[in-house]
C-alpha cells in the first residue's frame, strides 16, 4: 500500500510539473514596411511642412526641417511614435493597401500629410 501511495504521489507531482509552465517573455516583432518610406507634404497650420521617412537598417527615421527621430511601432497597425519627441504618426492606406498619407498627432492636434 505504501508503494502505491508513493507511486501516486510521484505521478501527481510529475503531472503538476508538466502543467506548470513559466510564461514566455512578451516580445514585439517589428516589421518595417518599405512602403512607408518617402516624403509627405503638410499644408495649412501644420507645424511641419515636410516629413521624410527613411529606412536605416531595420529602423525607420522621420526627418523634418526641425530635426529627426527614430520611429517606434505601437500596438496599433500603421501607427508609430517618435522615440525622441512627443507625438505619433498614423499612416493612411487606400483600398489597395498602398500608403497615401499620414496623420501627425502632436499635443492633441492632428495634421494630415499626403505622400508625394
Amino acid at each position: 500500500m505504501k508503494r502505491v501511495s508513493v507511486l501516486v504521489a510521484m505521478l501527481l507531482l510529475g503531472t503538476a510539473s508538466f502543467a506548470y509552465q513559466v510564461p514566455a517573455e512578451k516580445s514585439v516583432i517589428v516589421i518595417v514596411n518599405d512602403d512607408l518610406v518617402g516624403e509627405y507634404q503638410f499644408e495649412g497650420d501644420s507645424p511641419v511642412k515636410s516629413l521624410k521617412i527613411e529606412k536605416s537598417g531595420e529602423s525607420l527615421i522621420g526627418k523634418t526641417e526641425t530635426g529627426q527621430s527614430e520611429l517606434v511601432a505601437t500596438d496599433k497597425k500603421d501607427t508609430y511614435s517618435f522615440k525622441d519627441y512627443g507625438g505619433t504618426l498614423t499612416f493612411k492606406r487606400d483600398e489597395s493597401g498602398a500608403v497615401t498619407g499620414v496623420t501627425l498627432t502632436v499635443e492633441n492636434n492632428s495634421f494630415d500629410g499626403k505622400k508625394k
